[in-house]
């Protein structure tokens, strides 16, 4: 298990306890609650990066279009001055069944440099390691040319976005092993 911090082992000891939280049966807690009471700190690194086949079926599900086109195929939301993805809104995803991969696969985060790391939140303990695994080959199979248009964009803003970051330690995530 992953050593962690005192904040977040009071998270994590109140989750297991919680009658709406247990693990009956091995059954994680809803992952959004996790991030509600964490305060939903993923959503407030600016932007979510997504495709345009991604951008089109929040779309098509009804919710506005917050992103910018960055290139043929790199979207990335405007934000808000505090850095906050215009889509949360009570500490929660208002398009968290159609979010885009980088979204759905957070606390498995790709950098820059196309590494793939685990961001250490309250949400890590619980997710079963065939789940991450499954989103660090998704992250690595995106062609470097996306990787590389959304952090040049992103890279205005890479002094705010590493002091967020900081927030929870990470540690890389040894891929080619998974």
């Amino acid at each position: 298990m992953v050593d962690l911090s005192p904040r977040r082992k009071t998270l994590h000891d109140s989750f297991r306890r919680s009658s709406a939280h247990s693990h009956v049966g091995g059954t994680p807690p809803d992952t959004r609650s996790i991030c509600v009471e964490c305060g939903a700190h993923c959503c407030r690194y600016g932007g979510a990066v997504a495709t345009k086949e991604e951008v089109r079926a929040i779309v098509n599900a009804g919710y506005p279009d917050y992103f910018d086109i960055i290139s043929e195929d790199v979207r990335i939301t405007s934000w808000y001055e505090n850095g906050d993805c215009p889509y949360l809104h009570d500490n929660a995803c208002s398009i968290y069944e159609v979010r885009p991969l980088r979204c759905r696969a957070y606390p498995i985060l790709q950098i820059a440099t196309g590494e793939v790391f685990l961001s250490l939140c309250p949400l890590s303990p619980f997710l079963p390691h065939s789940e991450m695994r499954g989103y660090v080959r998704l992250l690595m199979q995106c062609p470097r040319s996306f990787v590389d248009e959304a952090a040049r964009h992103l890279q205005f803003h890479a002094q705010a976005l590493d002091k967020k970051l900081s927030r929870f330690k990470m540690r890389q995530v040894p891929w080619r092993e998974i």
